[in-house]
């Protein structure tokens, strides 16, 4: 009889919740396969005996991979997925393990050095979002060593905003300045300019603007959500959130808006700006995430540019709008434009993440100012 199946004849009311325990620490886990002389594949045949093995040999299989000196890429892609799609408690052993196998492989090129990076980041943000919040700073600060170039860092900067983590930024900043780290100044200038806009639009108000003509085409708008929230972090700081009920007052100055059209990504995150969408009269398309290479991915291009066409082929439309600053739109604007050559087709995005061309079209084009933010 083996080791295992000893195992099962004495503990077959073992709880799966100390099962689930260990895998949750990882170093823990470590040490009761050693002191048993278990390989991970073994523990996941013990779940598989007593029931509920589905998890439990998931983990052990991610695990077995980490064990193998050099193999962390898959765990991190799948840490990152489980992560994105708020499985927490799933992410943060694989972490662990990824972090394990990155030590392993010799520090011999930048591409080892980013992925420690990302890892760093990704990991902290897990350990945050947990409320681990000196546990994540100090990933943040151990990621400082690896990086060399400003836009390493500008990544570091945007994930460590997207958690709302204040004062670990600012502490993971000032480290970055002490260091002389390339792109710190230029970060540094960036939060202060944050900091302004932040205390100036408490005071502004964003109005209506002037009433269109009488008898004036309608408008049918078109907001990339995920495009726009992305952009809003990034220009303004995490945690801003655009206005889009104020945003379309300003719209409504070319004409009554007919249809309100927001592409958003299903997932949990996306709650809160879909009742805000709501009550801003919006019909919302929800896009349901995809694994793609073990990453979540709800792309909206395709329904995006379908709802534009058809809309701009209505006889009582007569401008439509397109909120997002991705480039691949502008074909879409020829498009419409080729087909129906009395319909105008306008952006409306923020300057940060629009694409060049986008900015190029002037009248056609709407940079979203700070007024238009949520308080």
């Amino acid at each position: 009889m083996t080791l295992v199946e000893t195992a099962i004849d004495a503990h077959q009311d073992v709880p799966q919740a100390l099962i689930h325990a260990l895998f949750r620490h990882p170093q823990v886990l470590q040490f009761v396969l050693d002191e048993a002389g278990l390989a991970p594949h073994e523990v996941a045949m013990w779940a598989r005996q007593v029931g509920d093995a589905s998890g439990i040999e998931k983990l052990a299989g991610w695990l077995s991979v980490g064990r193998q000196s050099g193999h962390y890429k898959p765990l991190l892609e799948v840490a990152g997925s489980h992560l994105r799609a708020g499985d927490l408690l799933e992410a943060l052993p694989v972490f662990h393990w990824a972090y394990r196998s990155w030590r392993a492989v010799p520090d011999g090129n930048l591409k080892h050095r980013y992925d420690g990076v990302k890892l760093m980041a990704l990991w902290g943000e897990c350990l945050y979002r947990l409320n681990q919040p000196e546990e994540a700073q100090k990933r943040w600060l151990w990621s400082l060593a690896l990086i060399q170039d400003a836009e390493t860092l500008a990544r570091l900067a945007r994930t460590i905003e997207r958690t709302g983590a204040t004062q670990e930024y600012l502490a993971v900043l000032r480290q970055a300045l002490q260091r002389d780290l390339p792109g710190a100044g230029a970060l540094w200038q960036r939060w202060q300019r944050i900091a302004v806009a932040s205390a100036g639009t408490a005071s502004t108000a964003a109005g209506p603007g002037p009433a269109p003509p009488p008898g004036s085409p309608g408008v049918a708008v078109m907001a990339d959500v995920a495009n726009l929230d992305m952009a809003c972090g990034d220009q303004y700081g995490f945690g801003r959130q655009l206005d889009y009920g104020q945003l379309l007052q300003a719209t409504a100055r070319h004409g009554p808006v007919q249809v309100r059209l927001a592409f958003v990504p299903d997932l949990p995150d996306t709650l809160a700006v879909r009742q805000h969408l709501e009550q801003a009269g919006f019909q919302l398309d929800l896009k349901r995430p995809k694994r793609s290479h073990g990453r979540i991915v709800a792309n909206a291009d395709t329904a995006m540019a379908s709802f534009a066409v058809r809309w701009a082929s209505d006889p009582q439309i007569g401008r439509v709008e397109l909120w997002t600053g991705d480039g691949d739109f502008l074909k879409v604007r020829e498009a419409i434009n080729q087909a129906w050559a009395d319909v105008e087709v306008a952006f409306r995005s923020f300057e940060v993440g629009t694409a060049a061309a986008i900015q190029r079209l002037e009248h056609a084009w709407d940079p979203i100012a700070p007024q238009y933010l949520q308080p």
